[in-house]
């Protein structure tokens, strides 16, 4: 799962990986994505290649 590989470098170095002082802090993320562009569809396997910007 793309979680686990993106989090296995902090797995070695922590068990919470997470950058706050207290480990029940919560954090707020704000995460904005807009469609530019529908690449294709492919209908027999059930693709759909997008093109799209991102913002955090």
């Amino acid at each position: 799962m793309l979680v686990n590989e993106v989090l296995e470098s902090y797995k070695k170095r922590t068990t919470h990986a997470r950058p706050v002082k207290n480990f029940n802090d919560t954090i707020t993320v704000r995460f904005a994505i807009q469609l530019t562009q529908i690449m294709g569809l492919d209908e027999q396997d059930q693709i759909l290649t997008l093109n799209f910007w991102d913002q955090l």
